[in-house]
């Protein structure tokens, strides 16, 4: 079964942290880590590995970073996606926006 691949493992979640933070900076966004957390609740063999990520920049690069995130190879939610749009400093220059994202990844413990 190809199962297993779709599983994070606990010696992958440095490297998936560092894959999402990855896919920021290839989209041109700034991105910041707020939390990481292991779900102490498992599911036979299974639990929850959930990361928070803010990332800034244009809209565009945002729905970029959102869909591959999206499509990682991995059993993932997107469980909460909060964007706001910034202001512009001059009428020259466009709106950033930032979005908080809460990642929910299946772990096999």
């Amino acid at each position: 079964l190809k199962i297993e691949g779709y599983l994070l493992t606990g010696d992958l979640e440095i490297p998936f942290i560092e894959q999402i933070e990855t896919l920021a900076k290839s989209n041109n966004l700034a991105a910041k880590t707020n939390s990481v957390s292991a779900n102490s609740v498992t599911v036979g063999v299974t639990r929850n590995f959930v990361m928070q990520v803010a990332v800034d920049g244009s809209w565009s690069n945002i729905l970029n970073f959102l869909n591959q995130v999206e499509n990682l190879p991995y059993g993932l939610n997107i469980d909460n996606v909060s964007v706001s749009k910034g202001v512009a400093k001059d009428k020259n220059t466009t709106s950033s926006w930032s979005a908080t994202l809460d990642i929910s990844v299946i772990e096999k413990i």
